[in-house]
Order: structure tokens, then C-alpha cells, then sequence
């Protein structure tokens, strides 16, 4: 096993976590009158402020990429090397590309990413992993860079 299959174990684990808050928090947004209602008739027990609420509703949104990355990796019947670069990079890109509301969140998000997995598109096995397979082909490869480096790299492999 090598150390990025030993990282995206690790980060699966962790993304199970972040996943199960994520849905948590989108169900009690969703849920939100319901809540509400509820809470109003305990007494001694305080309703959500309309920050607080507003606040759920951002770390919801702030957390969905995880999500959608866990969905994607416990639907795979065979998660491959292939889809490390998409994986590590599509949560990364939509954290440092959005703005309004939790932006302070998301950029802490976005370097502990690249903290722990680094530059994926420097590792030449995983970008050629990642070109070869039918379901990313050069879509993860967002600048001409990458793409003249991936599209070396595999040249380089299949000759």
C-alpha cells in the first residue's frame, strides 16, 4: 500500500465524519419550522437565533463538497487510483473558489486538504492514473499546464 492510498483511507475516515455533520445540518435546516416548534413548546429550553440558523444553513453548504466526495467514494464498487486527483482536487477547488459566508472556514478546510495530500497533480502515477480511466480522462485538469504535464506523463508511460 502505498502513501497516498494510506492518506485517502485516512481522509475517507474523516470525510465519514464531516459527512454524517453535513447531513445532520442539512436536515435541521430542512427541518427548521419543525425544530422550531418543537423547542417553543419545552420550557427552559432557547430557540435557535436567526444567526444561528443562518449560520447551520452556511456550514451545511460549507461542508457539502466532503460530502459529495464520500458519496462518490462509498457508491464505488472499486475505488481506484484513478480517482484520487478528482477526489482530493474537486472538494479543494470548490473551498478555495467560493465566497460568502464561512469564508474563514473554508479557507482553514482548503489548507488542511492541501496539507495533508499536497499538490496531487505532482504525483505523475496518479495524473496518468487519472487520464487513462474513461470517467475523468483530462476533466480534473483545469489549466493548460496540468494538462501538457498529465498528457506527458502518459506518453511517457505508454511508450
Amino acid at each position: 500500500m502505498n502513501n497516498y492510498d494510506t492518506r485517502l483511507i485516512l481522509a475517507y475516515c474523516q470525510f465519514t465524519c464531516l459527512l454524517m455533520q453535513c447531513v445532520m445540518l442539512k436536515q435541521l435546516v430542512e427541518q427548521k419550522d419543525a425544530v422550531s416548534l418543537a423547542l417553543a413548546s419545552v420550557p427552559g429550553v432557547k430557540n435557535l437565533s436567526v444567526q444561528q440558523w443562518t449560520t447551520a444553513a452556511e456550514l451545511a453548504v460549507t461542508l457539502s463538497p466532503f460530502l459529495e466526495v464520500t458519496e462518490l467514494m462509498s457508491g464505488a464498487s472499486y475505488p481506484t487510483i484513478s480517482m484520487i486527483v478528482p477526489v482530493i482536487d474537486g472538494p479543494q477547488h470548490l473551498l478555495q473558489n467560493t465566497t460568502g459566508g464561512l469564508d474563514v472556514l473554508r479557507d482553514i478546510l482548503a489548507k488542511m486538504v492541501q496539507e495533508k495530500f499536497g499538490d496531487v497533480f505532482d504525483d505523475n502515477q496518479l495524473c496518468v492514473a487519472t487520464v487513462v480511466d474513461p470517467r475523468f480522462k483530462m476533466s480534473p485538469f483545469d489549466s493548460a499546464d496540468r494538462r501538457r504535464r498529465a498528457l506527458e506523463a502518459t506518453k511517457r508511460t505508454c511508450v
